[in-house]
């Protein structure tokens, strides 16, 4: 497991943690970046990364990209119940509001 920021462009990964800001995991979750989640690392260059999640584009700043953590796609992850998740309030909707991956 590594910072999502260190995959080459064109990785396939698999989202495993969001870090440890609660604020900033909400955010992340709104943009799809659950854990469990395939995402295409798309560049990463000196400035925002940028990645597909779910067919559409997000960029993160280099701050955040480094503590999104990752794992080659083909690893498999254990999806947290909704009982275990607390990145979002919405309990009753699912791990991390009820965004699938």
């Amino acid at each position: 497991m590594k910072p999502i920021r260190e995959y080459p462009p064109g990785s396939l990964v698999r989202i495993a943690e969001l870090g440890s800001c609660r604020k900033s995991r909400c955010r992340m979750c709104a943009m799809g970046l659950t854990p469990g989640t395939e995402v295409e690392v798309l560049s990463n260059g000196m400035g925002p990364c940028r990645l597909r999640v779910r067919g559409t584009d997000v960029a993160l700043g280099r701050g955040m990209s480094t503590r999104v953590m990752a794992v080659p796609a083909d690893t498999p992850l254990p999806l947290p119940r909704p009982e275990e998740c607390d990145t979002c309030d919405d309990k009753e909707a699912g791990p991390c509001g009820g965004k699938p991956s």
